[in-house]
């Protein structure tokens, strides 16, 4: 007995009864939906994709590259089932995605493109989608659209720096941009071939709907048709691509650096006859490649005189009470079961991120809150506190440029 079997509302010809099994599994583990009807004999599966409904507001400051950008976004889009509408400046309620593309302009030497996104839409890991763009695009990371009361809906905001407007705005722009929207749509989950309409690519022959009707065009129609086509090759093409081979021959060998500090304040308390100082440490990226899950320790001498408190977990604890964000529990914890017998004897105090934690160039990670607590010493002695950063993986270690001492 034989099923018959769709895709996306198109036939795809039979299967076997005896495969049904296996296609439930797969797309169970796929999160694409089903419709299994033995009475029909018609098993149908579905896209995450299909259907759904994005808003799209281009403004490059060039209106022919805004017009073309949305109208190859609208190609994209459309080959995964999604509904790509024009946005307009006002609030919408409606819909699954609003997408908000900015460029400015500015001297820089290479394109720099971040993300933003609002409440209601979570932020997933997209670095993957600019790999191909690299070195001429650098991604700056992701912020958050803390104010966004404009839409009611998920809002991905694309901000663009550029120092001049060329083909990449009209010829990687729309299909990364189109990457990001997928990726935010299915969120964590990778994408399958039904998903992305693979299947419709490796069929023996394309299908092209054309005011409402199916036409089918034989690989040799559509040969014939290729070989006939003009091949445009403009001035400004030669040089857009000319000036990304130099850009690629130039590229800068990787710098991975980092700057720590202390930023603090004390504040001695006379009554108690001890010192409380309230410090946040900064880590910043200074160098032109990412730093991954920075391991930071707190030295202090005198062990026995110098507490720290604030805002840094147990790891037993970091789970329940850290910050719920975007992308999950967010914060810092000390490293380790035992950190606070360690800490008692050696005088270092091991902090980490409680997620992985990426810091891009030209941007900070920062343990805010700390409050060290120093007991009164003998007169002619110093309490001593530097941090150190070690980034195991890249092995690399910093030491802050400050450190807090106090003399008695």
């Amino acid at each position: 007995m034989d099923i018959n079997l769709k895709i996306n509302g198109k036939a795809k010809g039979t299967v076997p009864y005896g495969s049904i099994a296996s296609l439930q599994l797969f797309c169970v583990q796929h999160n694409l939906e089903t419709d299994w009807n033995e009475e029909q004999g018609t098993f149908e599966i579905r896209s995450r994709l299909k259907g759904k409904k994005v808003w799209v507001l281009v403004n490059t400051g060039n209106e022919e590259y805004d017009e073309e950008i949305l109208n190859k976004m609208n190609l994209f889009l459309q080959h995964y089932g999604i509904e790509i509408t024009r946005a307009e400046k006002k609030r919408y309620s409606e819909g699954d995605l609003f997408v908000d593309l900015q460029a400015i302009y500015q001297q820089i030497e290479n394109t720099e493109i971040a993300l933003g996104t609002n409440k209601r839409l979570k932020t997933v890991d997209a670095r993957e989608n600019f790999k191909p763009y690299l070195p001429q695009v650098v991604f700056k990371g992701y912020y958050y659209l803390e104010n966004d009361l404009t839409h009611d809906i998920p809002h991905l905001q694309c901000k663009v720096r550029f120092s001049e407007h060329n083909r990449f705005f009209t010829s990687e722009l729309p299909i990364l941009l189109s990457n990001c929207i997928v990726k935010f749509i299915l969120q964590s989950d990778q994408a399958s071939f039904i998903d992305l309409n693979i299947d419709r690519l490796l069929m023996p022959f394309s299908l092209k709907e054309a005011e409402g009707k199916n036409v089918v065009t034989s690989e040799n129609e559509l040969s014939a048709k290729n070989k006939n086509r003009k091949k445009e090759d403009s001035q400004e093409d030669r040089d857009y691509l000319e000036a990304k081979r130099k850009k690629a021959s130039k590229m800068k060998e990787k710098s991975q650096k980092a700057e720590v500090y202390f930023d603090y304040n004390v504040m001695p308390n006379r009554e108690l006859d001890r010192y409380s100082v309230k410090a946040d440490f900064l880590i910043k990226n200074t160098g032109n490649t990412e730093l991954l899950n920075p391991k930071v320790c707190f030295r202090m001498d005198p062990t026995d005189k110098i507490e720290i408190g604030g805002q840094i977990l147990p790891p037993e604890m970091s789970e329940i009470f850290s910050v719920q964000g975007n992308q999950g529990a967010q914060g810092w914890q000390y490293m380790g079961k035992d950190w606070l017998e360690k800490a008692y004897e050696t005088g270092e105090y091991w902090i980490e991120s409680v997620q992985d934690l990426t810091i891009m160039p030209d941007e900070s990670a920062v343990i805010e809150g700390i409050q060290f607590t120093i007991e009164s010493l003998e007169k002619q002695d110093v309490a001593t506190i530097v941090g150190f950063v070690y980034f195991n993986n890249q092995r690399l270690q910093v030491s802050s440029n400050n450190k807090i001492m106090i003399s008695f």
